[in-house]
């Protein structure tokens, strides 16, 4: 086969086996965030992994029991304590920016807790609108 080009075509290379891209959600509530768990666990087969789940409340854990992942109450505490490269936040609007705040923060104690020369949390992708104003 050739490409347009005129060049052989490429050889599909195999992919190399990795380490899982562990994601988490913040707000897995009914309307957003349960769909992004879903999605995410959906890819499980292309890589991605459902590390956690954060919720405001401890009683609120049915998302995070259905899909077998921790459940936390503190998104500074779950970007600390889990290897995550990415974070959903499906919070409600007038949270985003301080849940941000503290993902942030909480990813670079993990980065100075590890000694890591850079930070582990890759890619935060936030719900939109992003914030209200």
């Amino acid at each position: 086969r050739f490409a347009p080009s005129g060049f052989p075509m490429p050889r599909p290379m195999p992919r190399p086996a990795m380490a899982p891209c562990r994601i988490a959600v913040v707000g897995a509530g009914p309307l957003v965030g349960v769909h992004h768990c879903q999605a995410i666990a959906a890819l499980h087969e292309d890589g991605a992994e459902l590390a956690g789940v954060c919720q405001r409340r401890a009683d609120d854990g049915a998302v995070a029991e259905r899909f077998g992942v921790p459940l936390y109450t503190d998104v500074e505490e779950m970007a600390r304590m889990e290897d995550l490269q990415g974070i959903v936040v499906a919070a409600p609007t007038h949270l985003h920016l301080p849940v941000v705040e503290k993902i942030l923060s909480g990813a670079r104690a993990r980065q100075q807790e590890l000694g890591e020369a850079t930070l582990g949390l890759k890619a935060l992708l936030v719900e939109k609108p992003i914030c209200e104003s």
